[in-house]
């Protein structure tokens, strides 16, 4: 399996904001690193229900030499403390400031593609992955859905977000006193071993010319035969 490693990778914070909105929904983060050993994912409120915390990660991948749908792909995250909470793995907007070479700023807080403040992120920003849990000092594969695959090979620059699963991604506010977190180890850690990474399986390039002068990115098939089973056509 081929692995990549994020070009860039980050955390946003935004802390002790009056309300749920505040923290999760504005478009500036307050913070942003992109040279963290690790990270938190983050919903919170604090125990008078009148501060809340919202962290977002963000990774950018290189993916310029994949030009084939992969057949398979997983995010494999480390999970390093006070994994409490799911995540879930969403699209980054391709106009966020940072990708593979350049670092992420703080107005990318909510550079998700699809998103909208004060809605939930399913059915409006695009999804990545389902609910996953993570493990404490362990690796852990999150799956990435067909969406993920075909845009690994049809861009350069794979973008992609981790949240809270119940709360930043349903917009569910934290019930007060409540600190949901996920830690997970970046790719600035000075330890190879634990940073996270995509490894995905190859796809077949399958029969690669035009058929009648339609594409073969737009035929899946050819008599009922599936293009990834299809070298030539009438000898050609």
């Amino acid at each position: 399996m081929p692995d990549i490693y994020p070009g860039k990778d980050c955390m946003f914070r935004m802390d002790d904001e009056t309300t749920w909105a505040g923290a999760r929904d504005v478009g500036t983060s307050e913070y942003v690193s992109n040279t963290l050993p690790q990270g938190y994912v983050k919903a919170a409120a604090n125990g008078a229900g009148n501060k809340y915390d919202c962290y977002r990660i963000f990774m950018a991948f290189d993916t310029s030499g994949i030009s084939v749908t992969p057949a398979s792909c997983n995010l494999r995250l480390y999970g390093f403390s006070s994994v409490t909470s799911q995540v879930t793995i969403i699209k980054v907007s391709a106009g966020a400031t940072g990708n593979s070479g350049t670092d992420f700023v703080v107005a990318d807080f909510d550079a998700m593609d699809g998103f909208v403040a004060g809605s939930t992120m399913s059915g409006n920003v695009t999804t990545y992955s389902s609910a996953t849990s993570l493990s404490v000092g362990a690796y852990v594969n999150v799956a990435l859905n067909a969406t993920a695959l075909s845009d690994m090979a049809s861009l350069s620059e794979f973008k992609l977000g981790i949240v809270t699963s119940a709360y930043d991604y349903t917009n569910t506010t934290p019930a007060s006193g409540l600190t949901i977190p996920a830690g997970i180890r970046m790719g600035s850690n000075s330890t190879p071993s634990i940073r996270p990474y995509i490894s995905y399986v190859a796809g077949s390039a399958g029969y690669g010319n035009d058929v009648c002068g339609v594409g073969s990115s737009d035929i899946a098939a050819i008599c009922s035969v599936l293009t990834a089973d299809i070298s030539k056509v009438t000898g050609i």
